[in-house]
């Protein structure tokens, strides 16, 4: 399953994969199948950002820096020079902790007289695996995986109880 949401997200397979989870059961009622998708938001920066390199210059106007890209899902790429509301322009840059983000600042000014500087932060997979396109896609590959997830299943429940 998280092939299918990995070719749609613009984010990296393991990421994706740790987001997911499938539980099979089986009980005198029948077999059930359950699978659940959970992250946190996630840092703009795991998202298809090119270039993954600072665009924030010292000495240099904002809006003389060099621009970006990403995309939230594949083939869907947005310039990165967009506004956020109350904000200055996203910019990439590097941390003291040697961290690689996408920031911007605030216009709420911090002790430096400057506005703060905030991580970007992108959507949940739960976001992407919500999406009708995507999600009907899931449930396509699940409905055909099952049969064959079923029989081993079965097989390894008859192996436990023989025993």
């Amino acid at each position: 399953m998280a092939e299918h949401l990995a070719l749609e997200v613009a984010l990296p397979p393991k990421q994706t994969k740790k987001a997911i989870s499938v539980r099979i059961s089986a009980a005198s009622s029948g077999v059930r199948a359950e699978l659940k998708v959970r992250s946190g938001r996630l840092p703009l920066i795991n998202y298809d950002v090119q270039p993954q390199a600072v665009t924030a210059r010292k000495g240099v106007r904002s809006k003389n820096w060099p621009d970006f890209t990403f995309a939230l899902r594949r083939g869907r790429t947005q310039a990165g020079r967009s506004r956020i509301e109350g904000a200055s322009l996203l910019f990439i840059a590097r941390m003291n902790s040697g961290h690689l983000g996408v920031y911007y600042r605030t216009g709420n000014k911090s002790k430096s007289g400057r506005g703060q500087v905030k991580e970007s932060i992108g959507p949940s997979v739960q976001y992407h695996a919500a999406a009708p396109e995507v999600e009907a896609k899931i449930v396509k590959r699940a409905g055909s995986s099952f049969p064959g997830i079923l029989a081993r299943y079965v097989d390894q429940a008859i192996a436990d109880h023989s025993r």
